[in-house]
């Protein structure tokens, strides 16, 4: 269900007003029956099998939470248990993502097989967010961090709390069960919410999906001249807009509920570096895989020094290309960035002491460095949005021929004019928001409301290209 459908409008209509119907103490239950709804309509063979995921993350978590301090005997007893319950999830999550990559039809399946799934196996809907949230809460017992939940129902809300399931953000399980004991939302934050769903479909309506059309025409076969180095520079922007428009909504409807969900992005193309950048971009993401992969990995590699990091980093960076399509292209994805990460982090003392003694360098850098740090990026993703290689190393060759064409392309398109004009936009209100003296409480009511009006006429108006969230797929 797309989120700026019609049929999903209705659907958190209805749900906030049964919510809001609830008695306190239903509330939860309410939530976990309209997440399963939510998700049913996707596939409800898909849904048992969430339901199969979190029964199994319950009933393991106690068996697994150690009695003494790490490190002693009930605390060793409990590993192998946890290494049993992460290694199924992780099972269970590659085994989907294995056969999406699969054509069933060069296996000499049985035809109902191929029929059934057309050829290819489509990913559950938000398989990859859900395992992630059960593999935290069960390592998280185990190091100590929490305690295992009694409560069933508000657990398997937690996994599959329906804003969240799509495409994250990746919340920890203490975090969520804290705040759905009490749900409560008050005026400000259903306001709140409903602002920050609005921003989202500014972002996807106008901004991403109007730079997507012209991208589609620059990855086509027939792509006009200029399109490469178009595509190249605009792409970063595309995906930035509808990921993060996708997560605007998703913390939006969050609020309506009461639940205050982590960001996931903080203005990553204002990263100096590319250590920086990943901070800044899928947060939640890249916090979990630094928890639960970088650092592990870090720590028992840590006796190798630099090869060891270097390592750390690498493998990290392969499994979130990997993570994303088991592909050659989602390969030299992750690799860029890792040898990116790498020359960064082994470079960095060195950097650092050169600018502390040159402060008009550090100045520069400053200034330099988001720029070289988006060519970089923008580099990587060029092969997150061709289909092959060949594709990928046809746009990048493709990129200096291309250059006197661009200006053209642009006044030549509609698209292109609305999408860019929308960027702007989305970057003059980031700019303002970012002022804390212009936020809304501060701003007269009629101003706002005449500022949410325009908003909604622009979306009506040139966000006609509607196309599907970008991260549906992941």
């Amino acid at each position: 269900m797309n989120y700026l459908s019609v049929q999903f409008a209705l659907f958190l209509f209805a749900v906030v007003i049964g919510f809001h119907l609830c008695r306190p103490g239903g509330r939860a239950l309410f939530l976990l029956g309209a997440s399963y709804g939510f998700y049913a309509l996707s596939s409800p063979v898909a849904a048992i099998g969430m339901l199969a995921a979190t029964i199994f993350a319950f009933v393991l978590g106690p068996a697994i939470e150690p009695t003494q301090k790490s490190g002693s005997k009930e605390a060793t007893a409990s590993r192998p248990v946890m290494a049993f319950a992460v290694a199924v999830l992780v099972s269970y999550l590659s085994l989907f993502k294995v056969l999406r990559s699969i054509d069933l039809a060069k296996l000499r399946l049985p035809d109902w097989t191929v029929a059934a799934f057309g050829g290819s196996v489509l990913l559950p809907l938000g398989i990859s967010y859900y395992v992630f949230k059960l593999i935290s809460y069960i390592v998280d017992i185990y190091w100590g961090n929490i305690a295992p939940e009694r409560n069933f129902v508000d657990f398997a809300t937690y996994v599959a709390f329906f804003p969240q399931i799509v495409a994250g953000p990746i919340q920890r399980s203490g975090d969520f069960l804290q705040q759905i004991r009490k749900l409560s939302p008050t005026s400000e934050m259903m306001r709140r919410g409903l602002r920050r769903m609005l921003l989202g479909c500014f972002k996807k309506a106008v901004v991403a999906d109007n730079l997507g059309t012209l991208i589609d025409l620059s990855y086509g076969p027939h792509a006009p001249a200029g399109a490469a180095l178009l595509a190249f520079y605009l792409f970063p922007f595309q995906l930035y807009a509808d990921f993060s428009a996708l997560t605007d909504i998703a913390i939006g409807t969050a609020l309506l509920f009461g639940i205050q969900s982590p960001e996931n992005f903080n203005a990553p193309f204002l990263a100096t570096n590319i250590s920086q950048y990943w901070r800044r971009w899928h947060m939640t993401l890249t916090n979990w895989l630094g928890d639960y992969v970088f650092m592990p990995l870090r720590m028992a590699t840590r006796a190798y020094g630099n090869y060891g990091l270097v390592f750390s980093l690498m493998v990290n960076m392969i499994l979130i290309g990997l993570w994303h399509n088991l592909s050659w292209c989602f390969l030299v994805f992750g690799v860029l960035h890792g040898i990116f990460l790498s020359v960064d982090a082994l470079t960095a003392r060195g950097r650092s002491k050169f600018f502390k003694s040159r402060p008009a360098w550090d100045r520069a850098g400053n200034c330099v460095g988001p720029v070289f740090t988006f060519h970089l990026v923008a580099l990587a993703m060029v092969f997150v949005r061709a289909v092959s290689l060949s594709e990928a190393l046809h746009v990048l060759s493709s990129l200096p021929a291309s250059a006197a064409h661009v200006v053209g392309l642009i006044l030549g398109s509609n698209e292109a004019e609305y999408g860019l004009a929308g960027l702007a936009l989305w970057a003059a209100f980031e700019f303002v928001w970012r002022q804390d003296r212009f936020r809304a409480p501060a701003t007269p009511m009629w101003f706002r409301w005449a500022f949410y009006y325009t908003v909604i006429a622009i979306i009506v108006k040139f966000g006609h290209n509607a196309k599907g969230f970008i991260y549906f797929k992941f």
